[in-house]
């Protein structure tokens, strides 16, 4: 138990570190400035929409992959982001690292020498919609999903029907009842 709790604690050191380089990356300016314009804001609504079906048919792929894990656990900072058997924690980690570095690099624009370029914002918009994408996933292949309680169960397993049923004990009838039996 103390070595599960050691190695969840050296995986969320591990992210935070490279998201947090990520960002003084882009403070520094360390993006190439291919363009130093900025992006019509259309456009960049365009690409965030477009990661959302491209994030969901990458992980609808792997979900028929015969190599991945059976049940996936929900995206989480604690957890070894590059195992291949666990596409989301991959995506939800690198959509950070991206966001990190576009964030960067506007601050770095805005407080800093250095322009706010168009990198920056396709970073930025590239992180925030495959982070957008890591979430529609959990939602479209919750069937695939570990059921959040940490009791090992797949949703729809038996762990709802007993949540449902607690959910509606504040009703009147369902008190009722209760207290008929």
């Amino acid at each position: 138990m103390a070595e599960n709790r050691e190695s969840a604690t050296n995986w969320t050191f591990f992210r935070v570190s490279l998201v947090a380089i990520a960002f003084i990356g882009g403070v520094m300016g360390a993006q190439a400035a291919l363009v130093s314009e900025r992006i019509p804001w259309i456009m960049l609504l365009g690409m965030f929409v477009a990661c959302i079906p491209v994030m969901l048919l990458v992980i609808g792929l792997q979900r028929a992959n015969p190599w991945s894990a059976a049940i996936w656990q929900y995206p989480d900072w604690s957890l070894n982001p590059l195992q291949l058997r666990e596409p989301l924690q991959f995506f939800h980690f690198t959509g950070f690292l991206l966001l990190a570095a576009g964030l960067g690099g506007i601050a770095g624009g805005l407080f800093g020498p250095n322009a706010i370029t168009a990198n920056n914002q396709v970073l930025v918009v590239g992180g925030a919609g495959q982070l957008a994408g890591v979430h529609v996933c959990t939602i479209v292949f919750r069937n695939k999903m570990a059921a959040r309680g940490g009791d090992g169960q797949k949703p729809g397993h038996g762990s709802d029907q007993g949540s449902d049923q607690g959910s509606n004990q504040g009703s009147g009838q369902d008190t009722g009842q209760q207290r008929q039996d």
